[in-house]
């Protein structure tokens, strides 16, 4: 009894930490991605396409090496979403479109709604 005791206590205790690790590892990557999205619409605001260009390109190979960690932890759907209006998004600002701007909310909006599906909440849980 005392050793099935200890068994279930360690599988809790290795859940717990890898459910930690998982959320802090989407914190992480959500808070860079809505950051650097944030950041090119305001370098484009300021006039600075190439900086905005720079940033969105950073942001799809940051999210390229993140995407597959991402998809075992979130919903696959999710990050593939996020993906394309990455694209989708970096596209306007190389082809001079004026749609930059709605691109860039729903890439952010597309962020969020992975953030929000994920945290913690007892609707989640549920």
């Amino acid at each position: 009894m005392r050793a099935k005791l200890i068994c279930t206590l360690a599988v809790l205790a290795l859940t717990v930490a890898l459910c930690a690790v998982s959320m802090a590892f989407i914190a992480r990557c959500m808070d860079q991605a809505d950051e650097m999205c944030s950041r090119a619409v305001l370098q484009m605001e300021s006039g600075d396409t190439r900086a905005a260009l720079e940033t969105m390109t950073a942001l799809a190979e940051k999210w390229d090496g993140w995407e597959s960690l991402l998809e075992m932890v979130a919903n696959h759907e999710d990050v593939h979403e996020v993906t394309h209006r990455i694209l989708d998004t970096r596209l306007c600002l190389e082809r001079g479109d004026d749609d930059f701007h709605r691109q860039a909310a729903q890439l952010s909006h597309a962020i969020q709604h992975i953030w929000d599906g994920e945290a913690i909440r007892l609707r989640n849980i549920l």
